[in-house]
């Protein structure tokens, strides 16, 4: 026979057998756990907490400690069981995590990709003020293509077949966004579709500085008010402002107000 071929032939037999030897087993005429008595019993412990207990009567599921002495300090070590407890729920969490950060990640994929679609800048992360947003779930809702109905404050502007966001003045302070929509005629009436033009001002936009004047661009930011800008005619106007906010990291520990909700 083949030197190598012999070895691990061995190898296995002595694995089997060291496996095998840590399989508790035992034989009773009668055993009574609880208020139950069996008869012709043969127990197998199969874990550090539980056993196979197969009598005349069938196959039942056992707890070790609840096993009468002296087969209970035999088959049961409370060490041990709970050493194998910890170590299980160990190996759930770690399940638990490693689900989690896999579902993470398919969600940032999505999400880039609906982003890409879009020409939509992806920071989900921002801080507006004083305060810090976590806008995970708003770019997961047009990843998907939902309205985005839980974050009322944050506004969504993307380029679309009925919707033109176009930069027209660039200020000290942010952006003058011109909204071009088209508003469509449902009735029937034979009236025609509308066009709209919108005035929006835009602080704090990641990429303002390499943009000009005509500039199209998409955006999500956090209403902010009203702001009051002079025209090139010199009237003063009122318009609806928004604030991008500051891109920044995610939280490096638990407990803090960073992200907040939106």
């Amino acid at each position: 026979m083949n030197t190598k071929a012999t070895i691990l032939a061995l190898s296995a037999l002595l694995c089997g057998a060291t496996h095998a030897a840590d399989v508790l087993e035992g034989d009773f005429a009668t055993i009574t756990i609880g208020t139950n008595t069996y008869t012709n019993a043969h127990l197998r412990a199969y874990s550090a907490e539980y056993g196979s207990l197969r009598h005349d009567g069938g196959t039942e599921r056992v707890k070790l400690a609840d096993l009468p002495e002296p087969a209970r300090s035999k088959f049961y070590d409370p060490q041990k069981a709970e050493a194998d407890k910890s170590a299980t729920e160990r190996a759930a969490v770690e399940r638990k995590a490693q689900a989690a950060a896999a579902s993470k990640a398919a969600s940032e994929t999505e999400c880039l990709l609906a982003c890409k679609r879009l020409s939509l800048p992806y920071h989900p992360y921002r801080k507006v003020g004083d305060q810090y947003y976590d806008l995970h779930g708003l770019y997961e809702q047009l990843a998907h293509k939902r309205v985005p109905g839980t974050f009322p404050e944050w506004f969504t502007a993307c380029e679309g077949p009925w919707n033109h966001y176009t930069v027209m003045q660039i200020t000290s302070d942010g952006l003058l966004v011109e909204h071009r929509r088209t508003i469509l005629n449902l009735t029937g009436n034979g009236a025609g579709n509308r066009e709209e033009s919108l005035i929006y001002f835009l602080a704090n936009y990641p990429f303002a500085s390499s943009v000009v004047d005509g500039h199209s661009i998409a955006f999500i930011a956090r209403r902010a008010g009203r702001h009051r800008y002079t025209d090139v005619q010199g009237a003063t106007r009122t318009i609806e402002a928004f604030d991008y906010g500051i891109p920044c990291d995610p939280p490096k520990s638990p407990g803090t107000d960073h992200p907040a909700a939106p």
